[in-house]
């Protein structure tokens, strides 16, 4: 059987979450992803890399706080 689990986060750490994915969305696009990573600038490479790594902090700081329901 599946495991349930709980998030609590502050309203903070929510937007932050939000902001991030809002940030990668807006570098990325919704549409032909692959032909956008593929014309990036080596500097627009890096920025990019910098925003999923943020991005990727803020899942973290989600994931790390769940907890089983008993």
């Amino acid at each position: 059987m599946a495991q349930a689990y709980q998030v609590r986060i502050r309203a903070a750490a929510l937007e932050n979450l939000k902001q991030a994915r809002q940030d990668l969305r807006r570098q990325l696009g919704t549409a032909q992803v692959g032909a956008k990573l593929e014309s990036l600038t080596p500097q627009e490479a890096g920025e990019l890399a910098n925003t999923l790594l943020t991005f990727l902090d803020c899942v973290d700081s989600v994931i790390t706080r769940a907890k089983p329901v008993e």
